[in-house]
Parts: C-alpha cells; structure tokens; sequence
C-alpha cells in the first residue's frame, strides 16, 4: 500500500502531466475548462514539503525554501483539527493547495513548529493575480485545535519574482479573508 507521500509525489506527476499537456495542445490554461480540470487534480503534498523542503533549504541556501511565519502573520487558533481545516478549505471552490510556496514553522513554547497545510485562496483561479495565503500549524498537546497564519499577496504563477520579493504583502488584509474563508469554526484563541 502507497503511503501518503508517495500518494503525493503521484498526484505531482499527475498534475504536471496535465498541464504540460493543456500548453503542449495550445489550450489556454486560464479557461473555465481548464481550471476545472488542474483545480480538480492539483496536488496538496504538505507531507511531501515536510521531507523534501528542508533538503532543498540545507542543500541551496538561497532559495529561502523553509521560513519563519512571525507574529505578524498569526490571525489566531481555531477549534478544529489540522486535518478538518484542510478539508474544508480542500472543498472550497477557489482554494488551491500551495505546492510551490516555502515551508513555514513558527515557535510555540520555544520549539519549532512546521505547518501542516498551505493553500492560497484564489477568487480569480488557480492563475489569477491575487491570492490569500493561509497555512495551518497544528498545537501541539492539543490535536482538535489549530493555528492560522495569513497574508494576501499577489500570486506566484502570475507574477514570480514580485511574489518572491514580497512586494504586495498584506497581513491585515490575509487575517480578515482567512477568517471569512474560515468563518465556520470558532476561532478560540490568539
């Protein structure tokens, strides 16, 4: 039986096959048609980023490939599991997993954390310019609860190195889209 990484590393192949067909064939990949088909197929591989990423962090540097999602990006903790929260924003229309993003911890009683889960929520789909970032950190001691950090921003597949360089990085505005975009659970804490 497949594990759940190699499920993952599958669904990338998968996925990148797709889309090297649509651009081989000439089919815009921003059509209805197309974001139905790479929106129902794109990989959530948040355990594979887990392994893969911090070789990729030890073995280039400068790729900034593992960060520190700070203070500033918590919105707060909600009182739903790690795995809950990402099958409801998985069942959101405009929300995609965010394969390409780096892999953020933070320090919750002086140990690092890494995330469990990124998506970006994309009113525009899976190309559009602007996204809301979302990435859910478990609590740990406390398996039914998890902590959200946000910011909007414009989206890697649109403008890469503007992304990279943070130049639209909006806090404020990510911590009041995750809310609404998670407005179901009851958030329980800072």
């Amino acid at each position: 039986m497949l594990s759940g990484i190699h499920l993952e590393g599958l669904s990338v192949v998968a996925a990148a096959a797709a889309l090297a067909v649509l651009l081989v064939r000439g089919i815009d990949i921003r059509s209805d048609r197309s974001e139905h088909v790479l929106g129902a197929i794109w990989p959530d591989v948040w355990r594979l980023r887990r392994h893969i990423v911090p070789v990729i962090e030890r073995t280039i540097p400068q790729l900034f490939a593992v960060g520190w999602a700070g203070r500033s990006q918590m919105v707060g903790v909600i009182d739903a599991s790690p795995e809950s929260v990402r099958q409801h924003l998985r069942r959101q229309p405009d929300v995609y997993p965010g394969t390409l993003a780096s892999l953020q911890w933070t320090k919750i009683d002086g140990e690092r954390v890494l995330e469990v889960g990124s998506y970006a929520e994309r009113p525009e789909g899976l190309f559009g310019q602007w996204q809301t970032h979302v990435r859910v950190f478990p609590v740990p001691g406390e398996s039914e609860k998890s902590r959200i950090a946000a910011h909007y921003e414009l989206n890697p597949w649109y403008a890469p190195l503007r992304h990279y360089r943070a130049e639209t990085f909006d806090v404020e505005r990510g911590a009041v889209d995750s809310r609404e975009l998670l407005s179901r659970f009851d958030w329980v804490g800072e």
